[in-house]
């Protein structure tokens, strides 16, 4: 099974761990912890407890360990999902639907 931690230390000193875990129907499931939360995640799990861990227990760095497909370390937050990660999807997105829209543009005339 699929299983990654990310964990991080708050200000007190006492430190919190998120698991994401594959779920059924191949759903990712992120699961916390310090306070039992827990929620489903199609997309994005990672960013997602990251969020929790910010938001929810005011951790400022994590470590993101697991025994997935990448080995005993993940790559970090920033590498996977910063601003040139989402840029790469916003630009391939873009291309896509203008030339969506040029071959509709052609096929109606």
């Amino acid at each position: 099974m699929d299983v990654r931690r990310i964990s991080g230390v708050d200000a007190k000193g006492r430190q919190h761990v998120v698991r994401i875990a594959q779920g059924r129907d191949e759903v990712q499931r992120v699961e916390c912890d310090s306070c039992g939360h827990r929620e489903r995640a199609e997309l994005f799990a990672r960013q997602k407890a990251q969020e929790h861990l910010w938001g929810t227990h005011h951790v400022q760095n994590s470590d993101a360990q697991g025994s997935g497909p990448r080995g005993s370390r993940s790559r970090g937050f920033d590498e996977e999902y910063g601003p040139l990660g989402i840029a790469r999807w916003v630009v391939a997105g873009t291309l896509g639907l203008v030339l969506l829209i040029v071959l509709l543009s052609r096929c109606g005339r």
